[in-house]
This record gives C-alpha cells, sequence and structure tokens, in this order.
C-alpha cells in the first residue's frame, strides 16, 4: 500500500507485468499498448478513472489528520502566495481613503473593520467544505457531485466552443 495524495492509504499504482508476457496483447485495462508505447484514449481514461477512484481513499482506509500548526501554516503561504487581495485592496483603497494623509490609527482602524469581514468569510468557507465533505463521504454521493460537475464545465466549453 502506497500513501496517496489525499493521505489516505491506497493503492494507486500497480506495476504492469514486461512486455514479453503480452503475447495475446496488453491485459485489458492496461495504459500501454506494446506496439505504439502509448495507450489508447479509452485505456487511458480508464486508468485516470481507476487512479481517481482509488485516490479518494481505499474502503477502510482513515485520513491522514494534519497538525492545527500544519494547517494554518499551508493556509498562510496560500494566502501569500496569492496576489489577488493585495492588488484588490492596491485598486480599491485609493478611491475610498487618502492614501498620502493615512496614519497609523486610521490603518489600525481600516483593519479592525476589514479583518472581522475576512474571518467571518473564510470561516463560513470552512464550514461550508466541513458538511460538504461529511455530505460527500459515500462513493455513490461523491460520483454524483463529480458527473454533476464535469456536465457543467462539458456544458461551459460547448458554450464557449460555439461562441
Amino acid at each position: 500500500m502506497t500513501r496517496g495524495s489525499s493521505g489516505c492509504a491506497a493503492r494507486w499504482w500497480t506495476p504492469s507485468p514486461p512486455r514479453s508476457a503480452w503475447s495475446a496483447g496488453p491485459p485489458r485495462g492496461s495504459p500501454r499498448s506494446p506496439t505504439t508505447g502509448s495507450g489508447s484514449t479509452t485505456s487511458t481514461i480508464r486508468t485516470a478513472s481507476c487512479a481517481a477512484k482509488s485516490s479518494v481513499c481505499a474502503p477502510g482506509a482513515t485520513p491522514r489528520r494534519d497538525s492545527l500548526r500544519r494547517a494554518f501554516l499551508s493556509a498562510v503561504a496560500i494566502g501569500l502566495g496569492n496576489p489577488k487581495a493585495a492588488l484588490f485592496y492596491l485598486a480599491v483603497f485609493p478611491g475610498f481613503f487618502d492614501v498620502t494623509r493615512l496614519g497609523a490609527q486610521d490603518a489600525l482602524a481600516i483593519l479592525a473593520v476589514i479583518l472581522p469581514i475576512l474571518i467571518g468569510g473564510n470561516l463560513a468557507w470552512a464550514a461550508f467544505g466541513a458538511r460538504a465533505g461529511r455530505l460527500l463521504t459515500s462513493a455513490r454521493r461523491l460520483r454524483a457531485v463529480n458527473r454533476v460537475s464535469g456536465g457543467v464545465l462539458t456544458a461551459a466549453g460547448v458554450a464557449i466552443a460555439a461562441s
């Protein structure tokens, strides 16, 4: 067993037999063809589908729990690596405040207003994600959500291609 990217102990890869063993052709669902060296689209999709199913969590596997410190540092790194929020404030603030005349008290007042809004919004997203995570514990529900999401993305792609 190996540990997948989701932190679940899941068997996500099995070595394929040597090509000499493929005298009658590759085994069903094999990602590689002995003649061309690349798999067909169908087998590639099948392999990706199996990998996606096994990376969620193998039956009986328990998800890895990260420490609060590690989760916090990960969130800080993601926040610092995403400049959209800083660019938003740089673009919006000069329209409401004379930035050249802001003092320390003004900056603290702005921070006192913005911080609870941002923390509240992030906590709401975290609560939504936790609830969604509890709802998506069954494979049937997860498959349904994946199909609906795939349909929406496909429809969006078709709409963009048609325009």
